[in-house]
């Protein structure tokens, strides 16, 4: 995997470069992420991610064990998903599946989203019907979830190996 801090510093440089060309004014960008540090990381992350497979949505959730919750730490669209937003970590195929044996998630489609999600009509309503999970592990334990979704089949098994190597950019992240 190529190093994304040049390309991070490039983006952010670009961007504000640009809008102060349009503006004439310097401009600070928010990050929408909470926690110590964690903007950097998920940062990284958005833009690898971005560069190599692409998403519409890309959340970062940390596992809260003492309550069995997940907690939104990191997102791209802070008006559907907002930092902060928790869920209950239910027992289902999935969660057994990504948190508990610390396999990824795929689906491409409606039936797919549909299996996993109880707010599946939120997310098809969104144009979203493609997903991938990643469970990110730190000391030999499941800490979150990076979670990228797209239209139905904008992700492919191939994309699901490019999304793993993300994963430990993440770790020191979610277990903080």
């Amino acid at each position: 995997m190529r190093d994304v801090g040049d390309a991070t510093s490039r983006v952010g440089t670009s961007v504000a470069a640009l809008a102060q060309l349009s503006t004439g004014t310097p401009i600070v960008l928010p990050l929408v992420c909470s926690g110590p540090m964690n903007g950097t990381a998920f940062e990284r992350i958005a833009v690898e991610a971005q560069a190599s497979f692409g998403y519409r949505l890309f959340t970062a959730m940390r596992y809260l064990g003492a309550t069995a919750e997940v907690e939104r730490v990191y997102t791209s669209n802070a008006v559907a998903y907002p930092i902060g937003g928790r869920k209950i970590k239910r027992e289902t195929p999935w969660s057994r599946q990504v948190f508990d044996a610390g396999e990824p998630y795929f689906a491409s489609d409606e039936a797919g989203i549909r299996a996993a999600f109880d707010d599946a009509d939120k997310i098809l309503a969104l144009g979203l019907g493609a997903v991938i999970n990643v469970p990110v592990r730190r000391a030999g334990r499941v800490v979150g979830t990076l979670n990228f979704l797209r239209e139905t089949g904008g992700y492919s098994p191939a994309d699901v190996s490019k999304a793993l190597a993300l994963a430990p950019l993440a770790a020191e992240a979610l277990a903080s």
